[in-house]
């Protein structure tokens, strides 16, 4: 069984009322350790909105690691200039039962089950 596999997890994001695009996304990755969420929230909303999350998607999804700290600060070099985003990054450890996040802005995570919690 695949670590994706041994959990359930889902996510929805819609766009802001009156745009057909969004400029909001989650990410999940398997990696050897676990998994690897996202949940981005760039400024704005709309086609250039929707633009730079593609941007970060792409970073993210090459760049998936669980060192999270070092991610964020690499990502924000990625991103300078640009007109910025929230961002919130968890690693899931099936395995030790941990899990990790770090976020910049107005993202959270949440978890369901025997224990619940909301990581802001």
């Amino acid at each position: 069984m695949t670590v994706a596999e041994s959990l359930a997890y889902a996510s929805t994001v819609r766009p802001f009322p009156g745009q057909a695009l969004s400029g909001d996304s989650t990410l999940v990755r398997e990696l050897e350790q676990g998994l690897f969420v996202a949940i981005v929230d760039v400024l704005g909303h709309g086609p250039e909105a929707h633009e730079l999350t593609v941007t970060i998607d792409a970073y993210l999804a090459r760049y998936a690691c669980f060192d999270l700290a070092g991610l964020v600060v690499r990502l924000h070099d990625h991103l300078r200039g640009s007109r910025g985003a929230a961002v919130g990054l968890c690693a899931i450890d099936p395995a030790s039962g941990s899990l990790e996040y770090t976020g910049i802005g107005n993202t959270a995570i949440r978890r369901f089950g025997s224990v619940e919690s909301r990581l802001v």
